[in-house]
Parts: structure tokens; sequence; C-alpha cells
């Protein structure tokens, strides 16, 4: 989801991140908002609006899409994109808290500012912002995996994979955890040291059957068995997921377009687009954008891509303002343990 390795990118790649972002939102919008698609009653059985499922299993592979990118490119792990990454969790936190806080209860500010209010939340937290926390876990492990997968062999790497994949899906284990994170970087990991040419051929029919298959099993679950278990359409460690995010960025990797800096630069802010719009501000706009578009799914997708273009272009521009802050960050971080190796005599 973020700039990591922008600069050894194309525009295909970039221009893929700012549409799965884009769908990222409109996902946001239809499982958070007023006609929200997550609702089950009590019996299990499907709350009434099913529209919202059926758009959910074609466009529910972003996130796993984006977690392939960064396993196929590779995070490359230093000390600047560590303080960007927290810095930029913790400004757009306080700012979010802040403002959710205002929107809410307006000049009460004792109900969002003070001892009370704070113990309950903190707008230095990631704010609920589950993808931060995977990829930042993602970025601590990632200098260990990435040696790992060097020194494993095809198919001992192949036959991890595989066993992991069964084993995540129906361990039960929370699919918007560091472990389908880290599931979803190994395979990218693999499939950039051993290309598979028929999965980049024929990306498109592999996305195709993933999307169908998707897509038959929520009607099969909402018509026929009447209940709400179609994890296997919806969750990021269902294969089904995996495949059609591993075939939809190849669909992109396979087209040629040059290399466009108004592309390049607005994918930048892609990450601060999440952070704006699944933080504290999730309910604020979510409840807006339902206000003016009610159930219209059309009106709806319009407004996702709307938001992510204005508001990437907006966190683009912010950006400028915290690369000062950034540099300052990581000269004071470097002199900091220049110092501690030097009290503790380790040897670098």
């Amino acid at each position: 989801m973020n700039s990591v390795e922008r600069k050894d990118r194309d525009s295909n790649i970039e221009l893929l991140r700012i549409v799965l972002m884009s769908m990222i939102v409109l996902t946001h919008l239809i499982a958070h908002g007023v006609y929200n698609c997550s609702g089950i009653f009590d019996d299990g059985s499907i709350a009434t609006n099913k529209v919202g499922y059926f758009i959910l299993s074609l466009i529910d592979y972003h996130v796993a899409c984006f977690f392939f990118i960064s396993g196929y490119f590779g995070i490359k792990v230093n000390l600047n994109r560590f303080v960007n990454i927290l810095l930029k969790v913790f400004v757009y936190g306080v700012i979010t808290y802040f403002a959710a806080g205002l929107l809410r209860y307006g000049l009460e500010w004792r109900n969002y500012i003070g001892p009370v209010a704070l113990e309950k939340t903190s707008p230095f937290a990631f704010a609920g912002l589950w993808f931060m926390k995977s990829y930042f876990f993602l970025m601590l492990a990632a200098p260990f995996v990435n040696d790992a997968v060097e020194r494993m062999g095809r198919n001992f790497f192949a036959g991890l994979i595989i066993i992991y994949v069964i084993a995540l899906y129906f361990s039960g284990i929370d699919a918007h955890g560091f472990e389908t994170a880290l599931l979803i970087y190994l395979i990218g990991r693999f499939l950039k040291k051993y290309p598979m040419g028929t999965i980049e051929k024929n990306a498109l029919w592999f996305f195709l059957g993933a999307v169908a298959l998707m897509f038959a099993n929520v009607a099969i679950h909402i018509y026929l068995l009447k209940d709400g278990n179609i994890r296997l359409s919806t969750e990021n460690s269902s294969p089904l997921i995996i495949l059609a995010a591993v075939s939809f960025f190849f669909l992109f990797k396979k087209v040629k377009i040059n290399n466009i800096g108004a592309i390049n630069w607005l994918a930048g802010g892609v990450l601060g687009v999440y952070m704006l719009t699944d933080g504290y501000l999730r309910w604020s706009y979510v409840r807006m954008i339902i206000g003016w578009c009610a159930d219209n799914y059309l009106l709806l997708a319009l407004s996702a891509v709307l938001t992510t273009i204005v508001l990437a272009a907006i966190c683009r521009c912010f950006d400028y303002l915290l690369k000062p802050i950034e540099n300052l960050l990581v000269r004071w971080t470097r002199k900091l343990w220049d110092v501690i190796v030097k009290k503790m005599n380790i040897k670098e």
C-alpha cells in the first residue's frame, strides 16, 4: 500500500496501487456503510442487502494484492522507511483523532481530550489500522524472511507455501493479521525468484476463474444455504482471494505504459488515503458518502475513485511538509544509535 521501492516499478504497477486503493475505499463504503453487507441475523441468515456481497466477491482481493506487490518487489528495510511509516501513523492518527472528536462532540473537549478520554483510546495508536500493524511487523521480519528465502530450494519453498495456505485458512486465525501478510509476502517472493510462465501468460483466465468461483460461492451461500459463511470469497487467507490477487497483479504487469510522472507521484499518497478513510474518521466519512449516494453502487464506486485521487494528491503535498521532520528524526535516531554503540561497545 505504501511507496516502498517505488523507484523500481513502472507506472503500470503504480496505477495498480491507485486502482487497489479505490477498491479498498469502495469496500469500506459497502462493508461499513449504512446499507452494509456484513449484517447477519442472530440465526445466521443474511441481512436484507445482498448486492454488496456480490460486489465484494469481485473486488475483495485488493489488500492481498498489496501484500503480494511488497513480496514480489521485496521490502528493503532502512531507517528512513521506518521513520517515514511511524511518523505518518503518528501524524495522521493525531489529525484524524481530533478531527473525529470535533465532529462528534464539538467543543465538548473533555469527551476526547483529557485523562479519562485518553484512557479509552489514544491518538498516537494505530487507530484500528490493521494493515499498518501487519505491515509494520512485516517490515521487521523482512530482512530475516528475505535471507531465508535465498537459502530455500524451490521444492521446499513451494511445499512450505502450500502447507502454510492450507493451515492458515483452516486454522481460524484472523485473516487480517500478520500471519496472512507473511504468507502472501512469501508467495510474492517465490514467484519473483521462481517465475511461473503459466500464471503470467494466462493471468486473465486465472483471474476470471477465481472471481467466478468467488461469485458462485456467494450465490450458493445466500440463495441455497442461506447463511453468511462466504469467507472463501472475502478473507485474505482464502486460496481464491490469493489467486485473484496474484493474477490481477500480473494483468497489470503485462500492460506496458510509459513512465508517467503524474501516476507515480499520485501513487505515493495511497497510504495516506487508507489512514484517512479507515482510521478515526471512518464512520464520519462513510456516513457522509452514504448520505449522498445511498445504495447506488455506481455512485459509491465513483465516490471511491474520486476520494482516492483527491486524498492521494493532498497526502502527497502533505509529504513535503513532513519531509524536514522525517529527516530530523532520522538524524537524531542515528546519533542516538551511535551513542548506544559507543557506550555499550557494540561492534557493527
